[in-house]
């Protein structure tokens, strides 16, 4: 019995250790890759080149347009660049990773956490700085507004880093 539990006890650490420090093709994983990369590049350019919001507002004898985007104030343009970063940040992981031919199965799952980390920020940045520019503008009274391509991208890309981070790892689980 001593001999049998030992033997399955040394299964398992095999099995462990395999598991953690197995090596994988990165082909099998290189369409995903690649997606992250055109999302993050694209979704970052789009941040830092496009209007985030904008509105219009006309009075008695003004009228005033506004847009907000990556230079228009400080504090846009530290968000807006952050943000950026962190798009960008996932796609060099991503050439990274594609450029090897064997990878280190936990190496590839900490590349998926930080895809999801970074997704999960930028997506609730651009939420929240979204909400805070229509409630502001619903307080002001503003006649037009709207979010523009820098939102919808950061939404929109955040979340696409997040699916394919978590297609990634149930990919690497079945295996």
């Amino acid at each position: 019995m001593n001999f049998i539990g030992h033997y399955t006890v040394e299964n398992y650490l095999n099995k462990l250790n395999n598991e953690l420090f197995m090596k994988l093709e990165t082909s099998e994983y290189q369409g995903i890759l690649i997606g992250q990369i055109i999302v993050g590049f694209l979704g970052g350019l789009l941040l830092l080149l496009d209007d985030f919001a904008g509105w219009y507002h006309a009075g008695y004898r003004y009228e005033e347009w506004g847009d907000i985007y990556f230079g228009s104030g400080i504090l846009a343009s530290i968000f807006l660049f952050s943000m950026t970063l962190l798009l960008f940040n996932v796609a060099y992981s991503a050439v990274k990773i594609i450029k090897v031919k064997k990878i280190d199965s936990k190496e590839l799952k900490t590349h998926c956490a930080n895809s999801k980390r970074n997704g999960i920020i930028v997506a609730a940045i651009c939420f929240v700085a979204g909400v805070i520019f229509v409630v502001s503008n619903i307080i002001d009274e503003t006649e037009e507004w709207w979010l523009d391509t820098g939102f919808f991208a950061g939404i929109i890309g955040g979340i696409a880093l997040v699916l394919l981070a978590r297609l990634i790892l149930s990919k690497i689980k079945t295996q």
